[in-house]
């Protein structure tokens, strides 16, 4: 049995350029550098405008080819966080907390996928 819903210190979510514009005059969002590119935060969310995984760059027209939208919110499927996560983990850029999705969504995968687990 795995968890209905993971638990998260932070969101991060990748926006469209004109959106990123938008982010740069929001009061409610403070500019603050992590790993050396610009990223808005409010509490636990972070407004990026890519999303880098071991050295390919990631935006948000990028992420749409692998994602999903439910009730009118897009996110990046299953099957592309699990890789991304087996990519940190294999270039050793990963914490516990990502070997320990890895195993929860090869699980799940394995149960609603068609073609079973992602790379691990």
């Amino acid at each position: 049995m795995y968890r209905s819903a993971m638990t998260s210190r932070d969101t991060e979510v990748v926006v469209s350029p004109d959106l990123y514009e938008f982010f740069l005059a929001h009061p409610d969002f403070q500019k603050q550098a992590r790993r050396g590119k610009p990223v808005f935060v409010s509490g636990s969310l972070e407004i990026l405008f890519s999303w880098t995984i071991v050295g390919t760059v990631w935006t948000f027209q990028d992420l749409c080819t692998d994602s999903v939208i439910i009730d009118e919110v897009r996110y990046i499927t299953v099957e592309f966080l699990c890789n991304a996560k087996t990519a940190w983990l294999l270039n050793g850029e990963f914490r516990q907390k990502d070997k320990d999705d890895v195993v929860l969504m090869n699980a799940y995968l394995d149960q609603h996928s068609h073609t079973g687990r992602c790379c691990s």
